[in-house]
């Protein structure tokens, strides 16, 4: 029998992520879809996140080359948008 049926019940939106299917469609290789969820999770569906390439590549376990080209990818594929941390003045 090749069907199967996944359910799921979890209710509360703090312990999943949403991906979009057209993320899925793009045909991103796995660094760059691994980078986007990760990223997608931290930073939620408006949100920011300020990681350094160091923290992606311990978190996603990937070399910080990879990251930085999976990022790189995200970017021109217009997935995220890079931009300094604000810092704090006084």
């Amino acid at each position: 029998m090749d069907n199967f049926l996944v359910e799921e019940e979890i209710v509360e939106p703090r312990y999943y992520t949403q991906i979009p299917n057209m993320v899925d469609d793009m045909g991103l290789d796995p660094f760059s879809f691994r980078l986007y969820a990760h990223l997608k999770r931290v930073a939620g569906d408006k949100g920011k996140c300020y990681q350094s390439i160091r923290t992606l590549s311990e978190v996603c376990k990937m070399s910080k080359d990879s990251v930085a080209k999976a990022k790189d990818d995200l970017v021109a594929t217009n997935l995220i948008k890079i931009s300094e941390k604000p810092t704090k003045h006084g």
